[in-house]
């Protein structure tokens, strides 16, 4: 009895199945746009201007999801002004923990939104319309195909090169990292003027600790260089969150590396192996002179003097070399020619 009323039920629906669908789909409908109704009033967005141009202005805009989740405190809000005149082409460098990815997705986060038709978080946006955003961000592996976390980050970089147009949006985080610092930057920057010139300089966002790449500047006037704010007070690093306009040269690892727990003993002596390797790596023997720890006698480890002709007369030599270039007209990637030279010759 109980499977004869299921069935003669199961058929009454299967006659209506059509109206069943319809109110579905607009109930469903209605559920969305109340959420974004009520999400938009709560938490005080703004209507959004769609364009066919391929500019970006955003005033104090906000990560959709992370303020949400900062409920100690406040979200600092950013400012993008984004057109082929100012320039289209961000190289966004600062220090770790500044605040970088988060601003690079939050306004590919604003984009979706707004073309998908909710209000966003900001006081004022005017978005012109992308084909497709692209994104390379965070790192991940397939190690069961035979694919390390670089190779991964390749394809996908690849995938972005091959597929966008010049009116995409793309996000890079990193690129570049997984290998060495030669190869990382040279592929990096080949990416940028590749983007530059295949895509007319597609809207981009490349958040980088490759401050080599901020030389871009100086050959393309579209692109332009921001960094994440930061203040030193004492032996503390104080991230602002602001994105400011302007170049960075400082990643401050050691200091997060301090924040995350490392051992003392770990940060002081990677602070004193980073002096002396930006004092004097680009003659010294970095396994030899600068990593070996000092003597159980108490004595610090007396450091190599390399300006001193009666000990490497080779030294003056390269020294020579790089006061007779004329820096003034030598390329970025020229520049890194050379040093590789000066290594070469060094190590021979």
């Amino acid at each position: 009895m109980e499977y004869n009323v299921f069935c003669r039920l199961r058929e009454q629906i299967a006659l209506e199945m059509s109206r069943l669908k319809k109110a579905a789909e607009r109930i469903a409908t209605l559920d969305v746009l109340a959420s974004l109704s009520e999400t938009a009033i709560k938490n005080s967005y703004t209507r959004p201007i769609l364009t066919e141009t391929k500019n970006f202005q955003l005033v104090e805009a906000r990560h959709p999801v992370l303020e949400l989740l900062l409920k100690d405190k406040e979200f600092v809000s950013n400012n993008l002004t984004m057109n082929h005149d100012e320039g289209n082409i961000f190289i966004i460098t600062g220090s770790n923990m500044a605040g970088k990815s988060t601003f690079i997705r939050e306004i590919a986060l604003i984009t979706i939104m707004a073309q998908m038709g909710s209000f966003v978080p900001a006081q004022k946006a005017e978005i012109g319309i992308v084909d497709r955003v692209f994104t390379r961000v965070g790192a991940s592996d397939r190690l069961q195909r035979g694919m390390s976390t670089f190779m991964m980050e390749m394809i996908e970089t690849a995938n972005i090169l091959n597929n966008a147009t010049s009116k995409s949006l793309i996000i890079l985080d990193e690129i570049g990292r997984g290998t060495s610092t030669y190869d990382g930057v040279s592929i990096a920057w080949a990416v940028v003027e590749y983007i530059q010139k295949k895509f007319c300089g597609a809207r981009t966002l490349f958040a980088t600790h490759f401050h080599e790449l901020t030389e871009l500047t100086n050959i393309y006037p579209n692109i332009k260089n921001y960094n994440l704010a930061t203040r030193e007070w004492k032996d503390e690093i104080i991230f602002l969150y602001k994105v400011i306009e302007g170049s960075s040269d400082e990643s401050f690892g050691i200091h997060v590396a301090r924040l995350a727990g490392m051992p003392n003993e770990v940060v002081l002596r990677a602070r004193d192996i980073l002096n002396n390797l930006q004092k004097d790596s680009l003659f010294g023997n970095v396994q030899n002179k600068f990593l070996k720890k000092e003597k159980n006698t108490g004595i610090k480890e007396h450091q190599f003097n390399f300006f001193e002709p009666q000990i490497n007369t080779k030294a003056d030599d390269i020294m020579a070399k790089i006061k007779n270039m004329d820096l003034d007209s030598i390329t970025p990637i020229q520049a890194l020619q050379k040093l590789s030279e000066i290594k070469k010759e060094i190590s021979g």
